[in-house]
């Protein structure tokens, strides 16, 4: 992708972020296994899905204690923006660090340059791409396996306060379907169905967010679903594979980015409400969560088996599959 291509205005995928009325029934929640899919779609709170790996950079950076990051579409516009805002400057095109940019778009690069304090500016083939496309829609969060739990919770709440559904997106790759995405989806899908349930809503999930639902049961070792991911095999082919293992960790974080479309395409913290944390422990939003390595991680997040639920569990929780 050149320049003049990625600093092109992409065509939004929503028409008004006016929210519709409060919905007389369950919770709607949809899913995007591409980004097309969300053409179209009704005022949502939505919740961009690009694991690999733009939604764990962002989440990364906040929870590293970036101040902001801002998104940028193109390479001459993301360096404009760092030299008027004195940023550190992230990104890639085709997996690679594009010249004078500080480092790659890297939960690993991320932390060993530091960015406690600083602005950040962040511009990537496809994840800030399909932000920008979904910028009028009435919530926009950045959700990924780091943040799964706290993200679903607090898309739950969005949700409920405005009367309005829930639509998780898949950045996908190339415009076509990522495994690497479809499987953090499922993960924040079945995370969405147990906040409901404790607030004592019942929840209409699509065929497409039940898709994801299997494909996550089907990946019970994260890394393993991300290692044979095609944006898996790019990031290994670039030397980076410590991001695979750092951005395959589940509900270690409790940082919700949420996106404010301001004249800049701006990301920060969504503040003010509590998120389960790692373990169902309450934690305030906002504070810093370190990134675990693997083994502690999973016993931070209660192992795999605790985090998740049975299908009878989906059952009384009102996961009604039946109806759309």
């Amino acid at each position: 992708m050149n320049d003049r291509t990625a600093t092109a205005a992409p065509r939004p995928l929503v028409r008004s972020a006016e929210p519709a009325p409060a919905p007389a029934g369950p919770l709607s929640v949809d899913a995007a296994l591409v980004p097309a899919q969300a053409a179209g779609w009704r005022p949502s709170v939505c919740i961009v899905v690009d694991e690999l790996r733009a939604s764990s950079t962002i989440t990364t950076a906040l929870d590293l204690g970036a101040s902001e990051v801002v998104l940028a579409a193109g390479l001459r516009e993301a360096r404009q923006i760092a030299r008027d805002r004195g940023s550190l400057l992230f990104g890639e095109r085709g997996g690679l660090t594009p010249p004078g940019f500080d480092a790659n778009n890297s939960p690993d690069d991320l932390r060993r340059v530091g960015v406690h304090g600083r602005r950040v500016v962040l511009s990537t083939t496809n994840g800030t791409a399909v932000l920008s496309r979904v910028r009028r829609m009435p919530v926009v969060l950045v959700g990924c396996l780091l943040n799964a739990r706290a993200c679903a919770d607090a898309a739950v709440a969005e949700a409920a306060e405005r009367g309005i559904g829930i639509g998780v997106i898949c950045a996908g790759r190339r415009g076509g379907f990522a495994l690497d995405d479809a499987v953090a989806a499922g993960l924040i899908v079945r995370h969405i169905a147990h906040a409901a349930a404790v607030r004592g809503l019942d929840c209409r999930v699509t065929d497409a967010a039940r898709a994801t639902l299997k494909l996550r049961a089907a990946y019970p070792d994260y890394a393993a679903a991300l290692r044979e991911s095609a944006s898996g095999h790019v990031v290994a082919g670039l030397g980076q594979a410590a991001d695979i293992e750092l951005c395959a960790q589940a509900d270690i974080s409790v940082t919700v980015p949420i996106l404010r479309p301001e004249t800049l395409l701006r990301v920060e913290r969504l503040p003010g409400r509590l998120w389960a944390g790692a373990g169902g422990q309450q934690q305030t939003a906002g504070r810093t969560a370190s990134p675990l390595p693997g083994s502690e991680a999973a016993a931070a997040a209660g192992g795999p088996g605790d985090a998740f639920l049975s299908t009878d569990e989906e059952d009384r929780l009102g996961v009604d599959y039946r109806n759309e």
